[in-house]
């Protein structure tokens, strides 16, 4: 045969065979079509070694651009070599991820690599990354994507070096890999291997619909079969599973699933392009009593899906750190209730939240040994549910303090108490109604007009007991104490708290604008309302069998900044309208808290069991202080309001050193004018801000330094209190105002002991610790 002839004849049978393959291709098969990987999933290096890793199935000039990045550059660094290839370096024991992306045209391809040390590099220190390999027992909280990360982990004491965690996470019967085909069969309870249809019966009946599962004898491969939603009666109905027995809190997770419309679906049933947008969703409940909240992962994300075709989709996505219960589902959004159809699933969990390292020394335990009663930190309740932030706290800590869910927005519903309509018959009134709910109420409540309705019936705010009966137990189980805060502040208290007839008014941002001819005026009135809040609250915390946890409350919040009222909505002074907006130590409201509160501990046989705490910021200011002491002089002085005399313990000093006020030596000057006036001092709220700011632009050098100077703050600070506790001041409490810098009001300044999670051990931590044991020297 002619060469021409020959070379003509080839071309055209290869792009008959193209032209083949592209007509019969689908996202299956393209699966098995060459894509851009590593050389390597995964590689084990020795402290030192290096290894090169390639990017396969591309060649260099077609790659725009290659960018590479370590999770934990303390244990490993990754180097760009070239378009296609990347260098991985060893530098202490460990594991970490190296993420790669290849960008080709418009399109960049994620592709990731495990690497793990081996080597013992304890002098390197550092915290332990996440083992995917190895599920842990318990979680905590991913890493926020983009936190700043923390400084490196320095050496404790002279010339010990920082021991390198050695909490290894423990397999559980959790699962870390679920796949499914779906080829049947649908069983009596209308389920297929515990998959079901979401739906509302409700909604069916009324429909007319008997929303079901279906095996369709149309799957991905030739012959294979798959599973079908029918009669869908609502937009959100979809295929589901209950995982909450096998997901892992926090875990990590990857779904792969192929998804198609079926083909008896008319084309007239669609929208738009014969398309269908839908969703990877999962519903949970924190606890049993509590609503289920519902997210789509990533947040509001729509994977097409055709009836012409197959389409496969990957997604990664988190779990929540603590969870009664777990539903994972895919629904649709928008586009009616067309039937939609799933196969080829694998979920498979990809991580678990780093576990923290039982093996750092204590802090509770190391000031506890220096006479500090109460090592503690602020938290939420959530964060309490949480079984790796449980025992990272039951580790560190004996005191939590609630950041905001017993202040009193938090507490009073801005609702009057209402008797249950199947109670009616049993109640004369709602007053009657409130004191069986364990409600005090003042004996001359009654005789103001602003506590009544138009008809004269008594009004009383609603107080809701919910969380803090919670936690109160919480507390109980774990054995850890608590402080009470706050039950009074000229902020976070409702406006309806200060209205006639307790009316839920809007306020104005513009603080100017705001109408107060609805706020009550009356002191006497006031006074009267404030002794129904503070001694119901009291009497109900100190009437629990769990009453022991409580070892101090903090009875007014920050009354020496009652005129540094903020401008946001709902934070105004609502009590300046009655007693005035400036500071005045001989405030009455502010005194009668304090015996309000010592009322119901003298009831309770308390009254040498739990302090009652004034609570302040920037009491090493100026003036501050001695505001203070005249304050607290004020509240103890026997007259008329106070029968007792000593009712306040003592000052709260929050420490948060935010400005240049807060330093190492104006807290010792303050610390012993509170020592002069035989004070009880709490540390309450202690974090560190004033050392710099972390933004967008921020590089890993100057997040170093900041944590650095955080680090070097916390060593002064706490060598202070160990000194004034030396010397006579009674100091029962110190307690960080968080547990890790993500998670901190304040993030941007990187002010506490532990950094991205609990395991992200900080250098501040270890000056904490060598603080105390200089101390011991």
């Amino acid at each position: 045969m002619h060469k021409t002839i020959k070379k003509t004849l080839a071309k055209s049978m290869a792009f008959a065979l193209a032209v083949t393959m592209v007509g019969t291709l689908n996202v299956s098969d393209a699966d098995a079509a060459k894509k851009i990987k590593l050389s390597k999933k995964s590689v084990t290096l020795k402290v030192g070694k290096s290894k090169t890793i390639k990017v396969k199935n591309v060649k260099a000039k077609k790659v725009k651009k290659l960018t590479v990045k370590s999770s934990k550059k303390k244990v490993v660094t990754a180097k760009k070599k070239g378009k296609t290839a990347f260098v991985v370096k060893a530098v202490s024991k460990g594991s970490a991820k190296v993420t790669a992306k290849v960008k080709v045209g418009k399109k960049t391809t994620t592709l990731k690599l495990k690497v793990k040390v081996s080597a013992n590099a304890a002098k390197k220190g550092g915290s332990q990354s996440t083992e995917t390999s190895k599920p842990a027992d318990s979680s905590a909280s991913p890493a926020a994507s983009g936190a700043p990360s923390a400084s490196e982990t320095p050496k404790a004491g002279k010339e010990t070096a920082t021991p390198v965690p050695t909490a290894t996470p423990v397999p559980d019967k959790r699962f870390t890999k679920l796949e499914e085909s779906f080829d049947g069969p649908v069983d009596a309870d209308g389920k297929v291997n515990g998959w079901t249809a979401r739906c509302n019966p409700d909604d069916n009946k009324e429909a007319g619909l008997n929303t079901r599962l279906e095996i369709l004898d149309e799957g991905v491969e030739p012959g294979s079969k798959s599973v079908v939603l029918r009669d869908r009666a609502k937009g959100w109905n979809g295929i589901s599973i209950d995982l909450s027995d096998t997901i892992t809190e926090g875990g990590t997770y990857r779904v792969t699933f192929s998804a198609k419309v079926p083909n008896d679906v008319s084309t007239d049933d669609f929208e738009d392009d014969d398309v269908l947008n839908l969703r990877v969703s999962g519903g949970y409940q924190v606890e049993e009593d509590t609503d289920a909240t519902y997210r789509n992962y990533p947040a509001d994300t729509d994977y097409p899906v055709y009836r012409t075709k197959w389409t496969t989709y990957t997604v990664e996505f988190s779990v929540p750190d603590a969870m009664y219960s777990y539903e994972f589902y895919f629904e649709t959004n928008g586009y009616g209730t067309i039937p939609f159809a799933i196969d080829n699933l694998k979920l498979e969990r990809i991580a678990v939240p780093n576990p923290f390292d039982p093996t750092l020394p204590s802090l509770k335990e190391t000031y506890g040994k220096l006479g500090f009663e109460k090592f503690g930190t602020a938290v939420s309740y959530d964060t309490l549910l949480n079984s790796n932030n449980m025992g990272f706290i039951n580790h560190h800590y004996n005191s939590i303090t609630l950041g905001n869910q017993m202040k009193p927005d938090a507490m009073l519903t801005r609702e009057v108490l209402k008797i249950p309509a199947e109670e009616a018959d049993k109640y004369k009134d709602v007053v009657e109604y409130a004191k069986a709910l364990g409600y005090y109420i003042p004996e001359d409540y009654a005789n103001y007009d602003c506590n009544k309705d138009a008809e004269g019936n008594i009004l009383i705010p609603e107080i809701d007991f919910k969380t803090t009966d919670k936690i109160l137990k919480k507390c109980h189980d774990e054995g850890i104490s608590m402080r009470y805060h706050t039950l009074i502040w000229h902020q976070q208290m409702p406006k309806a708290f200060f209205t006639k007839q307790f009316v839920d008014t809007q306020v104005s941002s513009d603080k100017e604008k705001d109408d107060p001819s609805d706020v009550v005026t009356d002191k006497d009135a006031l006074m009267s309302r404030e002794e129904l809040y503070i001694k119901t609250i009291m009497d109900h915390v100190m009437s629990s069998q769990y009453s022991d946890v409580v070892y101090a409350v903090d009875v007014v919040n920050e009354f020496t900044h009652c005129t540094n009222i903020s401008k946001q909505i709902g934070s105004d002074n609502w009590w300046k309208y009655a007693f005035g907006e400036n500071f005045d130590p001989e405030s009455p409201y502010v005194k009668k808290a304090f015996v309000f509160a010592y009322d119901i501990l003298k009831k309770h046989n308390k009254e040498d069991k739990v302090s009652l705490i004034y609570n302040d910021y920037d009491t090493y200011a100026p003036g501050t202080a001695e505001q203070i002491i005249s304050l607290i002089t004020n509240i103890n002085k026997k007259d008329d309001i106070n029968p007792y005399g000593k009712v306040c313990a003592g000052v709260g000093m929050q420490c948060h050193f935010a400005n240049a006020h807060g330093t190492a030596a104006n807290l010792a000057t303050t610390l012993n004018k509170f020592k002069e006036q035989d004070y009880e001092i709490q540390i309450t709220e202690l974090d560190i801000t004033n050392q710099g700011t972390v933004t967008e632009t921020t590089t890993d050098e100057e997040k170093a330094e900041i944590n650095k100077k955080v680090a070097d703050s916390y060593y002064d600070i706490m060598t202070e209190l160990i000194k004034a506790k030396k010397n006579g001041a009674n100091i029962r409490a110190i307690v960080i105002w968080g547990l890790t810098d993500v998670t901190s009001w304040r993030a941007e300044s990187l002010p506490l002991l532990f950094g991205t999670d609990v395991s992200d051990v900080k250098e501040a931590f270890h000056k904490v610790i060598k603080a105390a044991e200089d101390a011991s020297k």
